[in-house]
């Protein structure tokens, strides 16, 4: 699981729309997911909310381990179906489900679009 997170756009925009896309990787596929729509965060924003209040991001372990669920996976695969649709409107259901994406990547995911439900900052890592 990667902590780094790139944003698509150029510092001068970044300043002027701190939302601005972000990049999500999913089965080798990048894909620019911008601050989601409210039609959008009505299903993303309560299924973040739910795994973050589950404490998924407490369940990681050392060297990026997972306790998953089968119900965080559907969760998590259902943000980031979301996500990624948002960024490749041509992107469908079945298209997504093919694609063979770690349950890491699903993790990564998850953390990036709920920043792009408006409902969470970023807070970038600083050193120790």
């Amino acid at each position: 699981m990667t902590k780094k997170t790139k944003a698509t756009t150029s510092p001068a925009v970044q300043a002027a729309d701190p939302r601005g896309p972000l990049d999500i990787t999913l089965a080798g596929r990048v894909f620019s997911v911008p601050p989601l729509p409210l039609r959008w965060n009505r299903e993303v924003y309560p299924l973040c909310a739910r795994l973050t209040a589950a404490g998924l991001l407490d369940r990681l372990g050392p060297g990026g381990t997972l306790a998953l669920t089968a119900d965080d996976i559907d969760a998590l695969a259902e943000i980031a179906f979301w996500g990624a649709s948002a960024a490749d409107s041509t992107l469908t259901r079945d298209e997504f489900e093919a694609l063979p994406i770690a349950p890491t990547e699903l993790v990564d995911a998850f953390i990036l679009i709920r920043v792009q439900t408006g409902g969470w900052l970023m807070v970038p890592s600083q050193a120790a």
